[in-house]
C-alpha cells in the first residue's frame, strides 16, 4: 500500500512556478488515477493470509495464534483498504474482474466461512479473535457487481 501511495505521487508532475496559495488550474497539470487497477490483487492476497491464518489456528497454541493476530489484523486491512478501492471501480472493470477472480474468489470466500465458523464455535479462542473474525467482509458477487 506504502509503495502503491509513493506511485501515486511520484506520477504527478509538479510545476515548481505555482503559486501555493491557489489552486490547480488548467495551467497546472497533474494527473491522477481514476481508480487503483491493483486493488484486486492486493485483496486476494489479504484475502489468501486470512484464510491461511484461520487454517493455522487448528494446530497452533494459543501464544502463537496471539502472535499471528498481528498478521490477521495487516491481512484484513489490506482487504479492507482495497476493498474501498474497488467499490468506486467503474462497473465494467468490476465485472471483468469477476469473471477473472470471481470462481477463485468465492472458494476462498468459502474457505473463511468454514474455518471462521470453527473458531468462532470453539470456546478454547479468545474473544478478542472471535471480534476480529466477526468483522471480515468479504467481497461477493452481489457486492462486487452491485450498481
Amino acid at each position: 500500500m506504502v509503495a502503491a501511495a509513493i506511485l501515486s505521487i511520484t506520477s504527478c508532475t509538479f510545476d515548481p512556478n505555482a503559486k501555493p496559495s491557489r489552486p490547480a488550474t488548467n495551467e497546472h497539470s497533474f494527473g491522477i488515477d481514476e481508480y487503483d487497477e491493483d486493488a484486486i490483487e492486493d485483496y486476494m492476497s489479504g484475502l489468501k493470509g486470512v484464510v491461511q491464518f484461520l487454517s493455522a489456528t487448528q494446530t497452533a497454541d494459543s501464544v502463537v495464534i496471539m502472535q499471528g493476530q498481528m498478521l490477521l489484523g495487516l491481512a484484513l486491512g489490506q482487504m479492507k483498504t482495497a476493498k474501498i478501492e474497488i467499490e468506486i471501480w467503474p462497473y465494467a472493470a468490476r465485472n471483468k474482474a469477476w469473471q477473472i477472480k470471481g470462481s477463485r474468489m468465492q472458494k476462498y470466500n468459502e474457505l473463511v466461512r468454514e474455518e471462521s465458523a470453527r473458531v468462532l464455535s470453539d470456546p478454547s479462542y479468545s474473544t478478542e479473535l472471535k471480534t476480529i473474525i466477526k468483522s471480515i467482509k468479504l467481497i461477493t458477487k452481489e457486492s462486487l457487481l452491485a450498481k
